[in-house]
């Protein structure tokens, strides 16, 4: 059995609180697409085999499992993408605090996985600290009070300073206490010596400060630390032992417990309920075992604005992380933005958009280190980055970690053993297409058509089962699509689009909806009827070619004859000419020469009948098959 992985997803649409606190109208505070990302990061760990009860999502709206897909076809037997397990709650400041405890709780287990995921806003605070902005981020006067002046660049650095210290010192119980020691060691040392030692963000953050400590003092507190037994001394004691030489770099007790309790880089700015990514990175994740692995992912802007500007700190060191096994990938660099954008009929963060398209199409690895996709941070981050330059998206995503880590998996680890040979691999689970239910358990899909502009032309009624609502008779293993204007297929391009709505089921989704099927226009893909009139009847198998959408007014020419095929629910595009597919249509194959389409592709319908060829539109699938 692998290790097990837990995952706290965050995403944050409603802004509404810190835009009436400023003056803005509450309509103008959503942060379109931050629900979608976390639909999007739900998927992809439930396509990892994660159970939904490892899985805590955080949101404003509060999310509800019939928001995430249900199943998703193409492993046998399907994935279950059910979300009723998992945990549901709001982004607030409380709300995050407290995932990031049941986080580092979980993570104490021996060797789990920890996976963290924010979309949302940040902002660099006035003292030039960047903060994740909750759900109940808002504006008010400080009125807190700090031992910490977060003006004094070199009161900052000894802060963070302190807390990797007192981090360190949280693993000395019931660990190695070596780690501590390791730690006091490169922390302490003289500075023209660091060179010597590892790199990392410690040694700039020591090298900058210029520590000369007290030798005796270090020295009898090491050889203390290094007499310890697993149980012999309290992280308290620890703590308290350590202020025999912390006062050599500046640190308080009253700062000791700034640094232990408190957010002091965070709660002394205008705007309230900010959590600093020290507080969610560092401070948060202390209590994480070093040889357990935490993921991070954060869809965010980390631009300054005006009188707001980035502390030395950060230009020097970037985001500090907890321990040497922590691997954050951000959206963007320092300074940066960004960006937002339409995929697939929604709103998405760009950078989330394109790494779970990506990861997506990979395959998932599960070995005696737990579940990774079977591509490395490194390749990953370049990969994002080609992807959104090819979109003019000029963001560069940025990785912090280790150089080591950077051939981690993506969610994983090192994919050798300590011999330098690969892992063995327990199960591989391929990639797959998420077709989406519209709750756990229901037997069909609803799409509305609609056209670039005016009025929804009909609905497009995917059936499992064989489901009986309002007197119509909806047969198993067939597409029906419904006129509503009473017009054939349409002479225009149109999308799929997800109804709007909540009820309950898909029989629940038809009665509300009114759906009927009008007497000589249904509509029957399954049965392989395009048109089925009395009047007229055409075969589907091989009518229609396809083609992408390369721009112009004007239909491109085909680039594959192909058949459109009714498999139970589910579209299946197959190769049916042997001619090959050009690369330029982004139409690729797959395995058992399936048609892969990247989700949101557009593709051109030609119908042939009678040797002519006629062109009756497009389609914008959300999850094409």
């Amino acid at each position: 059995m692998p290790i097990p992985t837990y995952a706290l997803l965050i995403g944050v649409r409603d802004y509404s609180r810190l835009a009436r606190s400023t003056g803005q109208p509450p309509q103008e505070s959503e942060l379109a697409g931050a629900l979608n990302d976390v639909r999007s990061m739900a998927m992809l760990t439930r396509m990892m085999d994660v159970p939904a009860r490892n899985i805590r999502v955080l949101t404003d709206p509060i999310a509800d499992p019939n928001d995430f897909a249900a199943v998703a076809m193409g492993r046998d037997p399907a994935q279950n993408m059910n979300m009723a397990n998992a945990t549901f709650g709001p982004a607030t400041k409380q709300g995050i605090l407290d995932g990031l405890a049941w986080l580092a709780e979980k993570l104490e287990a021996p060797g789990a996985q920890g996976i963290l995921y924010f979309s949302g806003h940040s902002i660099f605070t006035q003292a030039g600290h960047p903060c994740l902005c909750p759900s109940d981020t808002h504006r008010a006067p400080a009125t807190c009070t700090s031992p910490l002046d977060v003006t004094d660049d070199q009161v900052i650095d000894r802060y963070i300073l302190a807390s990797a210290i007192l981090s360190g010192l949280d693993e000395v119980v019931g660990s190695d206490p070596r780690l501590v020691k390791g730690l006091v060691d490169l922390m302490l040392t003289d500075p023209e010596q660091l060179h010597r030692r590892p790199a990392g963000w410690v040694k700039d953050c020591a090298r900058q400060l210029g520590v000369t400590p007290s030798r005796a003092g270090v020295t009898k507190f090491m050889d203390d630390v290094g007499n310890l037994g697993d149980d012999s001394m309290s992280r308290r004691a620890l703590v308290q032992r350590a202020m025999t030489w912390l006062p050599h770099i500046g640190v308080t007790e009253a700062l000791v417990e700034s640094v232990l309790h408190g957010d002091p880089l965070a709660d002394v700015d205008e705007l309230r309920n900010l959590i600093s990514f020290n507080k969610a990175f560092y401070q948060a994740l202390r209590d994480v075992p070093e040889q357990n692995q935490v993921h991070i992912l954060l869809e965010t802007c980390l631009q300054e604005s005006e009188g707001r500007a980035r502390h030395a700190y950060y230009h020097r060191a970037g985001i500090p992380l907890a321990h040497g096994n922590i691997v954050l990938q951000a959206s963007c660099g320092m300074g940066q933005s960004s960006n937002l954008a339409v995929f697939d009929n929604r709103w998405h963060g760009a950078f989330t958009w394109a790494a779970v398209s990506l990861l997506s199409q990979t395959a998932v690895k599960i070995s005696e280190r737990g579940r990774s996709f079977d591509m490395s941070y490194e390749q990953l981050n370049d990969r994002v980055h080609s992807l959104l330059q090819l979109m003019d998206f000029q963001q560069q995503p940025s990785l912090w970690s280790q150089q080591a880590q950077r051939s981690w998996e993506v969610f994983g680890g090192y994919p050798t053993g300590p011999d330098g040979q690969p892992l063995p691999v327990e199960e591989r689970l391929e990639p797959v297409r998420v077709r989406e239910e519209i709750s756990a358990g229901t037997s069909g899909h609803i799409y509305q058509i609609v056209p670039p502009t005016g009025s929804a032309l009909g609905w497009l009624v995917v059936v499992k089962d064989t489901i009986t609502v309002n007197s119509v008779t909806w047969s198993e293993g067939k597409e029906y699509w419904i006129w509503t204007s009473g017009t054939p297929f349409p002479a225009s391009s149109f999308k799929l689009v997800r109804p709007p709505g909540s009820a309950t089921g898909f029989g629940g989704w038809l009665s509300a909806l009114n759906l009927s099927q009008p007497a000589g226009k249904t509509w029957v893909y399954g049965a392989k009827n395009f048109q089925g009139t009395s009047s007229s009847t055409q075969s589907l198998n091989a009518h229609y070619k396809v083609s992408h959408k390369l721009g112009g007014a004007t239909p491109p020419d085909p680039v594959e004859l192909c058949a459109l095929i009714a498999a139970g629910p589910n579209l299946a595009w197959r190769r049916f000419s042997t001619a090959p597919v050009d690369e330029s249509t982004r139409i690729k194959m797959g395995p058992f020469d399936k048609i892969v389409l990247d989700p949101g592709e557009e593709i051109f319908f030609q119908h042939l009948s009678s040797g002519s060829v006629t062109y009756v539109g497009a389609v914008l699938t959300e999850n094409p098959e």
